[in-house]
């Protein structure tokens, strides 16, 4: 439900979320409502395919498996040098920077 756009329009970053299932963008909107982050945190159903990440710094995904590969020519192709990529449930190919977590909970931070 947008649970890390909302954490880190509450640290005061401007974070956009973007989800196809209408029902978790209304949930995460109630989040942004209920939360006070009404300015700082959005969120927009929309196809993650179609949405240019090139004016991001920071790219989190939470995706499925069969997604991974070509999420990260996706990432390859629209990036900037720099760009920290926070992947969810399941890694991309290259080598992470870092892991946090264990299990279901770990998650991968990726410099492009």
């Amino acid at each position: 439900y947008g649970r890390l756009v909302l954490e880190l329009a509450k640290a005061g970053i401007h974070s956009y979320g973007y989800e196809l299932n209408v029902w978790l963008v209304m949930w995460s909107k109630l989040g942004v409502y209920y939360g006070g982050v009404k300015n700082v945190a959005h969120f927009r159903r929309e196809n993650l395919w179609r949405v240019n990440l090139q004016n991001y710094d920071v790219v989190v995904v939470f995706g499925v498996a069969e997604m991974m590969t070509e999420l990260e020519n996706k990432f390859k192709s629209e990036l900037n040098k720099g760009v920290s990529v926070i992947s969810g449930r399941f890694p991309l190919k290259r080598n992470p920077e870092k892991v946090f977590g264990e299990s279901a909970e770990k998650i991968w931070l990726y410099k492009y």
